[in-house]
């Protein structure tokens, strides 16, 4: 289990506390979440988002669906799903669909669903697709606090 070096330096810079939780290769947040079995409204998912401006990071529940219309009217910009070269160039140090939902440890610009907040225990993409970051919720919400809280999820 190996977690991604930019996000292991954030995290050490940060003091944050966290441990690294392994599984069975996956291909999506959601099956992460099974594969731990954890529950998939703790289990975070990261979508990177592009526009003309640059990036954006949305972090939701890997239970729900991003509602890019709604992110767009949030933003009030014309934002898409990044494609899979940009996510790579973003996120060079990780594999393939494995993002971490700490927008700040690649300077990113982040949008985090308002439906986490109540969440004691969150659990995130470490940079592969056999690990998962697990802290408590409130230790996440110091590490996103200059994230921009909004409903994300189609299913508000």
């Amino acid at each position: 289990m190996a977690i991604a070096v930019q996000l292991t330096k954030y995290l050490a810079s940060q003091g944050a506390a966290y441990d690294v939780v392994g599984h069975r290769p996956t291909i999506s947040a959601e099956a992460a979440a099974q594969q731990a079995r954890i529950p998939s409204d703790h289990m975070l998912k990261a979508i990177l988002l592009r526009d003309k401006n640059g990036y954006v990071l949305a972090v939701l529940p890997a239970s729900e669906r991003l509602d890019l219309a709604r992110i767009r009217i949030i933003l009030r910009r014309r934002v898409r799903l990044a494609t899979e070269v940009e996510i790579a160039q973003v996120f060079a140090d990780c594999e393939p669909g494995a993002i971490p939902a700490i927008g700040a440890a690649y300077n990113l610009d982040t949008l985090v669903d308002d439906a986490l907040a109540d969440r004691s225990e969150v659990y995130f993409e470490g940079g592969d697709h056999r690990s998962l970051i697990h802290m408590n919720g409130a230790d996440f919400w110091q590490l996103a606090a200059s994230a921009r809280r909004e409903r994300l999820s189609a299913t508000a």
